[in-house]
């Protein structure tokens, strides 16, 4: 990535349990990051953070967005907290500037998630029709766009990749496959930010989890941005 300039912006600050609190001040620093003409790369937290730090993107209307995660996370609302870990992608999907929406690696889905998902028109791509595919073939379905999101939720790895996490599902990604999709995507999108989500350290003593969290968080931006 030569000629491009990095910085580490720090932690922003949260109030415990004060969800729409914490949501306004992560969707005011994204929006002032951009402004400024930045790349923003963002790392959780819990997946609830992608759908302020897409809020915070509206100057980039339409966007799509690709999803990496093992789950939907298209629930409406878990005892009616429309705003947690269960939600982002429906709660994004909601927003006026976000055009279409593509969900690879799912394996754990419940019915009506997925029911209303295909209802609002998002791609589902299993790992299993992930396989069957190559990471080549799914990034050339996904739906080109004007600019794109990407989040990585890294419970879309398998476990015996990414075991620190708090919800792993067996059968997922191999590292190789999803930077291969990820590259093969970003030949075609005009990227502008991506966050990382859900990793666990603490869930994880061999701190492979992080290795591969931090592999991919260089190996996107080297995607987009590629030394000439």
């Amino acid at each position: 990535m030569r000629g491009i300039t990095m910085a580490d912006c720090g932690n922003i600050t949260v109030v415990p349990s004060e969800e729409v609190r914490n949501f306004d001040k992560i969707t005011s620093a994204v929006a002032k990051a951009v402004d400024r003409g930045a790349f923003p790369v963002v790392m959780g937290g819990d997946h609830a953070i992608t759908f302020p730090v897409v809020r915070g993107l509206s100057k980039f209307a339409p966007l799509n967005i690709v999803h990496f995660d093992a789950h939907l996370d298209y629930t409406h609302d878990v005892q009616d907290n429309l705003f947690t870990h269960a939600s982002p992608i429906r709660r994004c999907r909601e927003l006026d500037h976000v055009g279409h929406i593509s969900s690879i690696g799912i394996r754990a889905a419940r019915r009506k998630p997925f029911e209303e998902s295909q209802r609002d028109g998002t791609l589902v791509v299993s790992t299993q029709q992930f396989r069957e595919m190559s990471p080549q073939a799914v990034a050339k379905a996904i739906p080109q766009g004007q600019n794109l999101y990407i989040t990585f939720d890294i419970d879309v790895m398998d476990p015996s990749q990414a075991p620190g996490t708090g919800t792993p599902e067996t059968g997922g990604l191999f590292y190789e496959e999803a930077r291969a999709c990820i590259v093969e995507l970003l030949k075609k999108s005009n990227l502008v930010g991506f966050d990382m989500v859900e990793v666990a350290p603490p869930y994880d003593t061999s701190q492979l989890t992080a290795q591969v969290a931090a592999r991919l968080i260089v190996d996107i931006p080297a995607a987009r941005f590629p030394s000439r």
